[in-house]
């Protein structure tokens, strides 16, 4: 998948009991990413503090950077995992 454009959209639900007893709702964000070919990749950013260092408005910041014009998110091909994680990780170690 050689990305050609994306876009975030956050959400919030009530608390999962699976998590836990907790007040409140559970916020996260649905990631849609475009290909030429119309392909979509979907997935999920949902920071769990205290087990994330990370708040959502850190990742939303972080992903909004991504979906800049002039990203270099866009053009990258995605062919496996492996690929996706290489480079997250290069962009986020920079």
């Amino acid at each position: 998948m050689k990305v050609t454009s994306g876009h975030v959209v956050r959400y919030s639900r009530p608390w999962p009991p699976a998590l836990g007893p907790r007040e409140g709702v559970r916020q996260g964000l649905i990631v849609h990413l475009y290909d030429a070919q119309g392909r979509t990749g979907i997935g999920e950013c949902a920071p769990l503090p205290p087990f994330t260092k990370e708040t959502l408005q850190d990742v939303f910041d972080a992903l909004e950077r991504l979906f800049e014009v002039d990203s270099s998110l866009f053009g990258v091909h995605f062919v496996d995992l492996e690929a996706i994680t290489a480079w997250v990780n290069a962009k986020t170690e920079a």
